[in-house]
């Protein structure tokens, strides 16, 4: 679950970590605009939906940023791969299924 604050391209959202996950019934707050300087440490999850990639997931220094393929650039920053797969979800359109993840 998502809910932000202002719209599109910075905006400050509140995700919940789905029951299941190593932070489940936590909330997490992240900027979702555009980053600056962070550096990726290499690993990848890219987010497959029915008609194929979608995105992906990169970790970086203080967390996991992610990117849909029409991004220019990488959203913000969260401090678990649970909460980035859950901000990725909520990019999507309303009543998409939850992308399959693949770390790379």
């Amino acid at each position: 679950m998502t809910a932000c604050s202002t719209p599109v391209p910075t905006r400050t959202c509140h995700i919940w970590a789905p029951a299941g996950s190593p932070s489940q019934g936590a909330w997490f707050t992240g900027n979702v605009g555009l980053m600056d300087d962070k550096t990726l440490t290499g690993r990848i999850w890219v987010a497959f939906g029915p008609a194929g990639a979608i995105g992906s997931i990169h970790s970086v220094e203080d967390g996991y940023t992610f990117k849909l393929l029409d991004d220019a650039d990488y959203r913000g920053t969260y401090p678990t791969l649970d909460a980035a797969k859950s901000a990725l979800h909520a990019t999507m359109p309303p009543g998409s299924d939850r992308p399959e993840f693949r770390e790379h």
